[in-house]
């Protein structure tokens, strides 16, 4: 019977090497930069493709059921990510795609029901993406989309919850709709801060609105960069509507006032260096030194100092 238990676990293991892509330090990219998967695969592990350099382009197959924790991250030359149709990714793991600097659009399957934290976090370039409809997504996580290039978002009316600083320093991003009926339940702490928001409607599902969800606004150059609005969807009841909502008489939904002591938009940022990852922190696994484009943290705290008070 041991021996019969030793084969049945043999057999096992090795099935499940077969359809989970571990890390393989850019072993299963191809000539032309494009990564390979053995059929049958049902998950990119953790940091399977983390930091390949070689990684230009992935087709994640149908078969795939999950992205692992810092599944492509790193990858800074991944300028495309196609999900292969019909996908049956669930779940983007935490830091997947994170710092993968040169991509610049992206759409998420209907499948997908989590975005972990930071997992597109420190794409500078990425400036748009699409939830592809109807979609399935429950949460935005934690600085899913910190520092990207967006420009625009249309947030599904399934997700119920954006998590800490989930669009923070985003510094373009001037429209954000939430699809309607939402389903919205929080916006977490700095959620849309250091962005460049104009006006915004909040969804009459809120519950809680996050300490600096829209803190430090930035402006842009033209006629409406120089304040933000904010107002509430009217309720759904027969009770009378709201009066319209100005920039002063939504004081607790505004950001607080432009300091001219907050640098604007293009000195943030850090000279081009050699990327170091520090694991750990409030904001998650941010760069050190970083590359063009990108804040780093000591860069972020400094130039934000005045505004945490």
């Amino acid at each position: 019977m041991l021996s019969v238990f030793t084969l049945r676990a043999v057999v096992l293991s090795l099935v499940l090497r077969a359809s989970t892509v571990h890390a393989q330090t850019c072993a299963q990219v191809d000539s032309n930069g494009t990564a390979t998967f053995p059929a049958g695969t049902n998950s990119i592990g953790d940091a399977a493709f983390v930091d390949c350099k070689a990684l230009t382009s992935v087709i994640i197959p149908n078969t795939v059921e999950k992205l692992g924790a810092e599944a492509f991250s790193g990858a800074d030359n991944l300028k495309t990510v196609i999900f292969e149709a019909p996908s049956r990714v669930g779940t983007i793991g935490k830091f997947a795609f994170e710092d993968a600097t040169a991509l610049t659009e992206i759409t998420i399957p209907n499948t997908v029901k989590e975005l972990g934290d930071s997992a597109f976090a420190f794409t500078f370039r990425l400036k748009t993406v699409i939830f592809e409809a109807p979609s399935q997504l429950d949460y935005i996580g934690g600085g899913s989309f910190k520092l990207t290039a967006l420009t625009e978002i249309t947030i599904p009316n399934t997700v119920k919850e954006l998590g800490d600083g989930a669009f923070e320093g985003a510094v373009n991003l001037r429209t954000v709709i939430f699809e309607a009926p939402s389903q919205l339940n929080y916006i977490s702490i700095d959620s849309f801060k250091a962005t460049a928001l104009t006006e915004i409607t909040i969804p009459n599902t809120v519950k809680e609105l996050g300490a600096g969800a829209f803190k430090i606004i930035i402006p842009l150059a033209g006629p409406e960069s120089s304040s933000t609005r904010a107002t509430s969807v009217p309720p759904t009841n027969n009770s009378a509507p709201p009066k319209k909502s100005t920039p002063t008489k939504a004081p607790t939904l505004t950001s607080a006032p432009f300091k001219p002591s907050v640098p604007s938009a293009p000195s943030i940022f850090t000279p081009k260096n050699k990327r170091k990852k520090a694991k750990t922190g409030y904001f998650g696994k941010v760069a050190k030194t970083t590359k063009e484009g990108v804040m780093s943290k000591a860069a972020y705290a400094k130039n934000h100092k005045t505004a945490n008070h």
